[in-house]
């Protein structure tokens, strides 16, 4: 079953990021913000040459980037699966894992951190 909302001539404000907990994301590269020991809350990872973007992660933790475009803005996040987690949650519940990312047309695969994902991108329009 999906859901589909709809929301129009809304003002958003800042973008959240939900896991658990709602975590807001910086709108532009310059809105990136450090902790109090001076380390970065994202890091760049790396440019992405088919969408022409640049990839913004936490420290060696691909599983949320945060995508920007050429000016710096936010223009979409990338969600990545790391590969060797999926069967081990399936076990650690008792499931069979019978699913195929490979077989589906919206995951596609990288390496990000030394750590092999399966990523699926959601693009911001406006």
């Amino acid at each position: 079953t999906f859901a589909i909302s709809a929301v129009y001539a809304v003002e958003w404000g800042q973008p959240h990021v939900r896991f658990q907990s709602y975590y807001p994301i910086p709108e532009s590269v310059c809105n990136i913000t450090s902790y109090d020991n001076g380390t970065a809350e994202y890091v760049f990872l790396c440019h992405d040459d088919d969408f022409n973007l640049d990839l913004y992660s936490y420290p060696d933790d691909p599983r949320v980037i945060l995508l920007f475009d050429e000016c710096g803005e936010i223009c979409g996040i990338r969600a990545c699966y790391i590969k060797t987690d999926i069967p081990k949650r399936a076990e650690s519940r008792g499931v069979a894992f019978n699913y195929s990312y490979h077989e589906k047309g919206i995951y596609r695969n990288h390496t990000y951190w030394g750590i092999d994902v399966l990523c699926a991108d959601t693009l911001f329009a406006s």
